[in-house]
């Protein structure tokens, strides 16, 4: 499923919709959502009925069908209105889908954030896995490329959601996964024991190394059974300490040129409860690539 509007993200995320769609073997439904606003809010208000807004956005809806089919004539294509807010029409019918594709806006600076925005709402309530595309600057509008796919790995049951998504993804396109942990040194406080964090304050550089190998072994664990289970897929393992998780994800999407990034979202730490936060308005405001965000399923 397709959220549309009318913006260059808009047209990005239909090519990649369409694609995706293709690929899989599934019908695309594209969804156009609407609201009627009140005369407080505009003066055009009396002009914009429901006829009127259901009018604009079927032909609206019409144009990018002509579009797509015009690129992909064997692929089944459905629209729908919805009188709701854009973000909601998605939440709704994301119920029924096995994907919701939307479009983000692109902001300036790696501050910029689109809290409130479609994008954010979608991702922070979808029922199904959601991919938001946001269209880079200076680039036309394309399908994903040969880059690898980039999973962002922790040690919670959300992270192998979002490594059976990419797995699957890599596998289907044909091109390595990379897998992503970051680590951080345990609070002070809980350095009172033995072990690394005892050594922390008398031999940091012993106790990183024996953290760094820590955090090697977890991620090791945890991707060893998909890497079974998709040989033909090529994984690197990227085990970064850092207190920065967006900084290092969207640095690695860009040095190894991703064409996906993939996330897991539920529970309040690790990767999963990056995208309710500020973490998550970062990457899907700022990668360089489209982001998965793969909903926990109870």
């Amino acid at each position: 499923m397709l959220g549309v509007d009318d913006t260059n993200s808009g047209r990005e995320a239909v090519v990649y919709a369409a694609w995706e769609a293709e690929r899989r073997g599934l019908p695309l439904r594209i969804v156009h959502g609407y609201l009627v606003p009140t005369p407080c809010l505009t003066p055009l208000a009396p002009l914009l009925n429901d006829d009127h807004l259901i009018a604009l956005a079927r032909e609206r809806l019409a144009g990018i069908a002509q579009v797509v089919r015009a690129r992909r004539p064997e692929l089944p294509l459905t629209t729908a209105v919805v009188r709701a807010a854009g973000g909601a029409a998605l939440v709704k019918e994301s119920a029924s889908a096995s994907l919701v594709i939307v479009g983000s806006p692109r902001h300036g600076g790696f501050g910029g954030s689109l809290a409130g925005s479609v994008a954010a709402q979608v991702v922070a309530d979808a029922l199904c896995p959601v991919v938001v595309v946001r269209r880079l600057e200076g680039e036309p509008a394309g399908l994903p490329g040969h880059g690898p796919v980039l999973v962002g790995v922790d040690e919670t049951t959300d992270s192998e959601r979002a490594l059976e998504f990419g797995f699957e993804e890599a596998a289907a396109r044909g091109v390595p996964l990379v897998a992503v942990h970051v680590w951080s040194v345990p609070e002070l406080t809980g350095f009172s024991g033995s072990g690394s964090g005892a050594e922390w304050s008398t031999n940091p550089d012993r106790a990183q190394a024996q953290l760094q190998e820590a955090a090697e072994r977890t991620l090791a664990e945890v991707i060893a059974g998909w890497q079974e289970r998709y040989p033909q897929v090529t994984v690197r393992r990227w085990t970064v300490h850092s207190f920065g998780t967006a900084r290092v994800l969207l640095d690695v999407v860009r040095e190894i040129r991703a064409d996906l990034l993939v996330v897991g979202s539920r529970r309040r730490g690790g990767f999963a409860g990056l995208v309710r936060g500020s973490v998550g308005q970062v990457l899907i405001s700022h990668a360089e690539a489209p982001v998965a965000v793969i909903h926990h399923v109870s």
